[in-house]
C-alpha cells in the first residue's frame, strides 16, 4: 500500500507542484536536521558506567574535528576520505579509553553464508490491516515529501556547475523508492530508501556523485555480506564516534537547507512559511500537544515534529497560492498561429491590470519570445500533433506572472539563461531569443517532468 502512494506521487507530481515547493522541502529537511541532533548528543553519551565522564565527548570530539579540519585544511585528494579518516582517529581513541569492545570483531569468522528467510506472504487484509493503513500512508506521504527534498539537494550538490532542478530525475528517484519498499514487504525486510538525509552532506564532504561509484558500493555491500568480521566491525563503532559523525553531518545539511532556501527567492511571505513550519514542527517534536488528547495511536503519530511542520508548510503555501488573484487562462496548441491567440491574451491581461503601454509591449514581447523558445524546442514534434499549451496569467502588485504548460526537449531554459554569460562573445542565431527573453523578464523559472514542462516568467511593469 506505501509503494502504491509513492507511484501515484511521482506519477501526480506535475500536479502537487504548488505544494511541495523547495521552501517546504527546505523546512523539511531542516527539521530533519534539528530532530537528528537530540539523538547524536544522546550517542555521544552512551558509555560503559564505569567510564570516566569525559570519555564519550574525546572521541565525539575527536572524529568531528578532525573530519572538519580534514576538509579546510587538507589536500584535495585527500578531502573524500576526512570522514573516514575521522571516524578510524575516534575508533582509536574510544579504544584507548576502553570503551570500545573489541570481542566480537575478533570472535567472528572472515567468511561465512548470511542467514536468509522467508516470513511468507499473507494477502488477506484483516481488521489490524485497515487499522493500520492511514497511519501507515500517513507516513509514507511525509515520507515521500522528504525524499522529495533530498532528491532536489542530492541534484544541487552533485554538480559542478549550478543548475535547474530536473524533476525527472526527483520522479525516477520516488519511483525507485516505492519500488524498493514493494520488494522489502514481499522479502519481509526493513523498508529501503535511495537517499537519506545526510547523503547531500556526504556528497559535498567526499566530492563524489558519479552514478558508478554507486553501483561499486552496492557491489562491494554484496560482497561485504559473506565476511562477518568486516560487518562486525562497521556495527560495533562506538556511539559516542557516529554522534560525531552527526555532528558534522547535520552542520553540513542545514547549510545546504539554507542554500535551497536562498535559491528558492527568500521574500517575507515565504521567510515566514519556513519559519513558522519549522519552529511549530521543532515545538511539537520538544512537547507533543496531540498527544494529551488524541486517541492512541493518532496523538502520537499526527504531533510528530516532521509530519507538523511538513503539514504547516504545505498548508500556508496552498494558502499563499488560493489567496492570490484568480489567474486568467487560455489553451491552445504550440505551432505557428499560436503568438496570434497568446498576444491577444496578453494584451487583455495587461488591460485588465491597467498596465502604460510600455509596459504592456513588455508583457508581450516576454510571451513572444518564450513562445518562440518552446517552439524551437518542439521542433522535431509531429505536425499533425503540436504539443497542447496552456498559459496561465495572474497579476500581482506591479508584476505579472505567466505559466507556460507543455513538453518540450531535454533542454533546460534555465540552463540556457545561465550559460549565455559564460559564452564567447559570438552571434548565435538560437540565443536571440534566450537573450531577449531575459531582457524582457525578471525572472524565469523552468520544471521538468515526464512528459510536462512548466515554465513560469515573471514580468514587472515599468510604471
Amino acid at each position: 500500500a506505501s509503494a502504491i502512494l509513492y507511484y501515484a506521487v511521482a506519477t501526480w507530481l506535475p500536479i502537487l507542484r504548488r505544494l511541495i515547493t523547495p521552501v517546504v522541502a527546505s523546512t523539511v529537511l531542516m527539521l530533519i536536521g534539528a530532530l537528528i541532533l537530540p539523538f547524536a548528543i544522546d550517542l555521544i553519551r552512551e558509555i560503559p558506567e564505569d567510564s570516566p565522564s569525559f570519555s564519550g565527548v574525546l572521541p565525539a570530539a575527536v572524529t568531528a574535528f578532525m573530519s572538519v579540519v580534514l576538509m579546510l585544511r587538507a589536500p584535495r585528494s585527500w578531502r573524500p576520505w576526512a570522514l573516514s579518516l575521522g571516524i578510524i582517529a575516534g575508533c582509536i581513541v574510544a579504544a584507548a579509553l576502553g570503551i570500545y569492545d573489541l570481542t566480537p570483531i575478533v570472535s567472528e569468522a572472515w567468511i561465512g553464508i548470511p542467514e536468509i528467510s522467508f516470513p511468507g506472504i499473507d494477502l488477506t487484509p484483516d481488521a489490524g490491516f485497515w487499522a493500520l493503513l492511514p497511519m501507515f500512508l500517513i507516513v509514507t506521504l511525509i515520507q515521500s515529501i522528504k525524499n522529495i527534498s533530498d532528491g532536489m539537494f542530492v541534484q544541487g550538490v552533485s554538480r559542478r556547475e549550478p543548475r535547474a532542478t530536473d524533476f525527472r530525475l526527483i520522479q525516477g528517484s520516488i519511483y525507485a523508492n516505492g519500488t524498493g519498499i514493494l520488494m522489502s514487504g514481499i522479502a519481509g525486510t526493513l523498508p529501503t530508501s535511495t537517499y537519506s538525509a545526510l547523503t547531500a552532506s556526504l556528497v559535498t564532504i567526499t566530492g563524489v556523485a558519479a552514478r558508478t561509484v554507486g553501483y561499486l558500493i552496492a557491489a562491494l555491500l554484496i560482497l561485504v555480506a559473506f565476511f562477518p568480521k568486516i560487518i562486525s566491525i562497521l556495527t560495533t563503532i562506538p556511539e559516542p564516534v557516529l554522534g560525531g559523525f552527526l555532528l558534522f553531518g547535520i552542520g553540513l545539511l542545514f547549510i545546504e537547507a539554507f542554500q535551497s532556501l536562498a535559491r528558492a527567492g527568500l521574500d517575507p511571505q515565504k521567510a515566514l512559511v519556513a519559519g513558522f513550519a519549522f519552529v511549530l514542527g521543532l515545538g511539537m517534536q520538544h512537547h507533543n500537544l496531540f498527544v494529551d488528547f488524541m486517541p492512541h495511536p493518532w496523538g502520537l503519530l499526527l504531533g510528530n515534529g516532521i509530519t507538523v511542520g511538513a503539514a504547516t508548510s504545505i498548508a500556508l503555501t496552498a494558502f499563499l497560492d488560493l489567496s492570490r488573484p484568480r489567474p486568467s487562462r487560455v489553451e491552445t496548441r504550440l505551432d505557428q498561429s499560436t503568438f496570434r491567440s497568446v498576444d491577444e491574451f496578453l494584451q487583455g491581461v495587461a488591460a485588465r491590470a491597467k498596465w502604460n503601454a510600455a509596459s504592456s509591449e513588455r508583457l508581450r514581447s516576454a510571451g513572444e519570445e518564450t513562445i518562440s523558445i518552446l517552439s524551437r524546442f518542439d521542433a522535431e514534434m509531429p505536425i499533425d500533433k503540436p504539443p497542447r499549451l496552456v498559459l496561465t496569467a495572474r497579476s500581482e502588485d506591479s508584476s505579472i506572472e505567466l505559466e507556460f504548460v507543455t513538453v518540450s526537449d531535454e533542454t533546460s531554459i534555465e540552463d540556457r539563461l545561465a550559460y549565455l554569460d559564460e559564452e564567447a562573445e559570438t552571434f548565435d542565431e538560437s540565443d536571440v531569443a534566450l537573450r531577449l527573453l531575459r531582457h524582457y523578464a525578471s525572472s524565469v523559472q523552468h520544471q521538468k517532468y515526464h512528459g510536462v514542462d512548466v515554465v513560469t516568467v515573471r514580468v514587472d511593469s515599468s510604471d
